[in-house]
């Protein structure tokens, strides 16, 4: 008798040692499946830093390739104007000149138109 209740008692410890077991083990893979969940949500950030960075690179890229033809245009638009400026300051001068020589002319006819009259006066 006393041997089966020795046993009955150790059964009884068993059973409990077994009971406090499965739900440790049952903890265990909750917190587990807790861990793979957090692990998945920190590989999905990863994977849309990743993405992020990578369109802010192709972004930049374009920005910059943006920026280079930009300073291209501006600069050939600057090379057209001082040429156009140029052409302007010449073709002014050219101006002046055929003025000058037309003022001479002018003059010259203004005295030869003088010379003529006063010619023509005296005879």
């Amino acid at each position: 008798e006393e041997e089966a209740s020795g046993l009955g008692e150790r059964l009884e410890q068993a059973k409990l040692a077994e009971a406090a077991t499965r739900a440790r083990l049952e903890e265990e893979e909750e917190q587990l499946r807790s861990s793979q969940q957090d692990r998945e949500r920190l590989r999905d950030q990863l994977k849309d830093s990743e993405d992020a960075h990578s369109q802010a690179s192709r972004d930049l890229a374009l920005a910059k390739e943006s920026e280079e033809k930009a300073a291209d245009e501006a600069q050939r638009r600057c090379g057209e104007l001082e040429d156009n400026a140029r052409s302007l300051e010449d073709e002014l001068t050219s101006l002046r000149r055929a003025e000058g020589a037309a003022r001479q002319e002018a003059d010259r006819m203004n005295e030869t138109s003088r010379q003529l009259e006063k010619n023509c006066e005296e005879a």
